[in-house]
């Protein structure tokens, strides 16, 4: 199976670059100039992953990353933010809004296509413990999903999943190995 791809950005240039490269490595891959028109290709083409640019017309990068999360329809789409803000508080704000990779211009094109290639293997493996992996789309906890929260009970709501909870709570010890009376932690 192709994977799909979808490149946002509003400079020709970089769009055709990126385009060729990733074609060049065997993906399927469309374009989008603006927010609106990445939104309405994203909801028609369900890309496997969306390469955004921040500073589009119209939307911008992070209001079409935000859209993406929130739809149902592209809530599990894979982002790499590509773009020219270097500053951490956007890469912060681009990755807490859900994006999957950040990767600043200017850019090797190689170490993009090598960056597509490591999301959709992440996108494509099971969870450590087997199954689905929580988080994304076949999981639910009251029908809301919330990526910064970790809640004790998740559903999973898929076809391919016997599993119908999984607690997901944190264990209260730390190490494997049992602490001393001085806090040094033995094996």
């Amino acid at each position: 199976m192709t994977h799909r791809i979808l490149v946002v950005d509003d400079e020709p240039d970089i769009t055709a670059l990126v385009a060729y490269h990733l074609a060049k490595t065997g993906y399927r891959v469309s374009t989008a100039t603006n927010g609106a028109d990445a939104l309405r290709s994203a909801r028609e083409e369900r890309p496997d992953i969306v390469v955004l640019d921040l500073m589009l017309p119209g939307l911008s990068g992070y209001e079409v990353l935000a859209e993406l999360r929130k739809r149902d329809e592209t809530r599990d789409v894979g982002v790499i933010l590509l773009t020219a803000r270097r500053e951490e508080a956007d890469r912060i704000k681009g990755l807490s809004l859900g994006a999957d990779d950040y990767l600043t211009k200017p850019f090797s094109p190689h170490e993009l296509a090598l960056r597509v290639a490591a999301l959709l293997r992440r996108l494509a493996s099971p969870a450590v413990s087997g199954g689905c992996r929580p988080g994304r789309s076949c999981w639910r906890r009251c029908g809301k999903r919330s990526p910064t929260s970790r809640p004790a009970r998740w559903t999973c709501t898929c076809s391919g999943c016997a599993r119908s909870s999984v607690s997901t709570a944190p264990s209260s010890r730390r190490f494997a190995g049992s602490a001393t009376a001085s806090g040094a932690r033995t094996r």
